[in-house]
């Protein structure tokens, strides 16, 4: 019985440090992150594929750029007249 137990137990380890000496060849020494997070990623996009793929979007929109609208002539604070030289500044209009 001991035997069995032993030889049970010493598979075990070898299966453990197997599995972690495979990862440490296939992950990159400057990686930061766990191999857990992505694991815990793949569980969540398996289980809930539309709530994962709404927060990645979440994500993405996070670092998007803001398009601000391009004025029309009558949000312009200051008229420029080019043939006469001059500039006029419509009063409360600057901020």
């Amino acid at each position: 019985m001991f035997e069995t137990l032993a030889i049970i137990g010493l598979a075990v380890v070898g299966v453990a440090l197997a599995i972690w000496w495979g990862t440490r060849q296939l992950v990159p020494e400057k990686m930061t992150g766990s191999i857990a997070t992505s694991g815990i990623g793949v569980v969540a996009e398996v289980f809930d594929p539309g709530a994962h793929r709404s927060r990645l979007e979440l994500d993405a929109q996070k670092e998007r750029v803001k398009v601000a609208p391009s004025p029309d002539d009558d949000d312009r604070p200051v008229l420029v007249d080019l043939q006469a030289r001059t500039a006029k500044v419509r009063p409360g209009r600057i901020q």
